[in-house]
């Protein structure tokens, strides 16, 4: 399980919002998904408190993320990544179902994410904080 390190701007802000988003009237809808229970319970506890994002929901089991992803019209899945580096088969089925979702992947080894967007695969290489998680969920703009 990686370890989310909370970081803080000079106002006391986690992570970055950028001008056009802070004024949207739309939150970021995530869902919190095939993480384990208590990374799930942390992430989904953390981004709670940000005003900009909405958790709609956590799911274990890769059935109940493609449901669950589709009856909460989700933004963002959030998931673990595999140390192999290879995108899970989740990936493929939930951007095929649902071409604009954004799916941030956290390596299990807690040394960077992924973002999948229509099948774009970037991968960030660093220590991964809630900060950098939560820089990449302002990604999707809903």
């Amino acid at each position: 399980m990686s370890a989310l390190v909370r970081d803080r701007d000079q106002h006391g802000r986690i992570g970055t919002k950028s001008a056009s988003r802070r004024h949207s009237a739309r939150r970021t809808r995530v869902l919190v998904a095939s993480v384990p229970r208590l990374l799930r319970e942390l992430l989904t506890s953390l981004i709670a408190e940000e005003p900009d994002l909405e958790v709609v929901g956590d799911a274990a089991d890769p059935v109940d993320v493609l449901i669950a992803t589709g009856q909460t019209r989700t933004d963002v899945v959030l998931l673990t990544w595999p140390p192999s580096g290879d995108m899970p088969g989740i990936c493929t089925h939930l951007l095929g179902a649902y071409p604009d979702l954004l799916v941030i992947g956290i390596r299990a080894d807690g040394r960077g994410h992924y973002v999948v967007h229509q099948a774009n695969v970037a991968e960030t290489r660093c220590a991964t904080s809630l900060a950098s998680v939560l820089a990449a969920i302002r990604t999707a703009v809903p």
